[in-house]
């Protein structure tokens, strides 16, 4: 309850304040909302809008890796008689890879992985696909789980990069609006003062 009363109260403090700093602190936190704050209303909407999309695609990326997950685990139980949940990913990954514990078991031994075969005692250890297309079926929903978790964790990278972006972005715009004085020196030896704006 703290921690939410400090969040509530420092984003008030932040909105209210006049403070150039605090825009790009704004930013940081929402992008568009420093743009705003800058009345720069056109770059403002921009932001918001890839923050929505980005947002989005974060949800719907975790949506879908849940669905394929659950499917993949139903799946197996229907069609391979093995009760994946509560198991690790790579026991999901060798029951897509071969028919039944004897064909995998065969394979490790072949190879000498002999820290790879699985008990053939333990009943939850067993399966046996009812066909080689229901295999591939499930493998292929299994990677496309796999393949959604990956993606939305490249969308919280993204997001975080949106952040950084939309705080450069305020720097140069709050920069453009701070005006260089330069010196301009003539042969004569004078000196002139130019105040120049940047635009």
């Amino acid at each position: 309850m703290k921690k939410i009363l400090f969040l509530i109260s420092l984003t008030i403090s932040i909105s209210t304040s006049k403070n150039s700093n605090v825009s790009i602190i704004k930013s940081l936190i929402l992008p568009g909302w420093g743009q705003l704050s800058e009345n720069q209303s056109n770059s403002a909407k921009k932001f918001f809008i890839q923050e929505g999309v980005m947002w989005f695609s974060f949800f719907g990326s975790i949506w879908t890796s849940d669905y394929y997950e659950q499917s993949y685990l139903t799946f197996a139980k229907e069609n391979a008689e093995i009760d994946l949940r509560g198991l690790d990913l790579q026991m999901a990954v060798d029951v897509g890879n071969y028919s039944n514990l004897i064909e995998y078991n065969d394979n490790k031994q072949r190879r000498r992985q002999f820290n790879l075969v699985l008990d053939e005692n333990d009943i939850n250890n067993h399966w046996q696909w009812n066909s080689d297309a229901n295999r591939e079926k499930f493998k292929n929903m299994r990677i496309n789980s796999g393949l959604s978790k990956k993606f939305s964790s490249f969308m919280i990278a993204g997001l975080i990069g949106h952040r950084i972006i939309s705080g450069i972005h305020v720097k140069y715009i709050q920069n453009k609006k701070i005006p260089n004085i330069g010196y301009n020196f003539y042969n004569d030896g004078s000196k002139s003062v130019k105040l120049i704006w940047n635009f």
